[in-house]
């Protein structure tokens, strides 16, 4: 913090501190540093990546007016392929909490096949995103035979350059689907994964909410189990 301060009133560090302040969830200070940046900027690619920032900032405040205006800045510039990667997965989570599912799923299935092949570990953490992005989009269609494919291809990617952030929600979606679909062993063994990561991470608030959905899918596989125990004794 104290070496951010020294870089006295510019672009860098109001981006810098409303990054900061968007990752600890104060996001009224993080748009107020986040739209001084934006406004101080002059250079192309910083200023794309300053309201890329404000878009993902927008959407998670339901602030779509703005964030439908920072989307449609946003595509007026020609970038390259891994920005466009994140302005594609900005564009379908609009279309996705705006409950346009078909045109979020079009978008990111029409964009897939143009993406060029990628080295970086940012690069591959972003593909997961748009991949994951679209898991959730077919799972409100109740696909659950793409939501599944895409939520692994997700899962491969991230576990690849180990992203460690984001593997436990991972796992928890594809524990979440088993469950869906009334596979409780399945369900078990990814919650348990993603309680392990989430541990790792320090996501508390994520362990809490693991820690109840484990005790839940627990009882729920007693349960199961004491009914067939149950049936068993009745027979005999």
């Amino acid at each position: 913090r104290k070496t951010i301060m020294k870089l006295g009133n510019s672009t860098e560090k109001d981006f810098i501190l409303g990054s900061y302040y968007m990752q600890h969830n104060k996001y009224s200070l993080a748009k107020s540093r986040l739209e001084r940046a934006m406004n101080s900027c002059v250079t192309g690619k910083f200023k794309i990546i300053i309201l890329m920032k404000l878009g993902d900032l927008y959407l998670s405040r339901r602030n779509y007016d703005l964030a439908l205006s920072t989307i449609n800045q946003l595509t007026q510039y020609t970038v390259p392929s891994d920005l466009k990667i994140s302005i594609v997965n900005l564009q379908a989570r609009y279309f996705l909490l705006k409950g346009l599912v078909d045109e979020g799923i079009n978008l990111i299935e029409e964009f897939l096949p143009q993406i060029d092949t990628g080295n970086d570990a940012s690069y591959f953490v972003k593909l997961g995103k748009v991949h994951n992005t679209l898991a959730v989009l077919y799972r409100h269609k109740k696909n659950y035979s793409e939501t599944i494919k895409n939520y692994h291809i997700t899962r491969k990617i991230w576990e690849k350059v180990y992203y460690k952030r984001s593997l436990s929600t991972i796992y928890n979606n594809l524990g979440d689907i088993a469950l869906v679909q009334g596979d409780t062993k399945t369900a078990i063994e990814f919650f348990d994964m993603a309680m392990k990561h989430s541990v790792e991470s320090k996501n508390m608030n994520h362990i809490l909410n693991l820690y109840l959905l484990l005790s839940l899918l627990f009882l729920f596989f007693l349960k199961q189990n004491l009914k067939i125990l149950e049936k068993h004794y009745l027979e005999y």
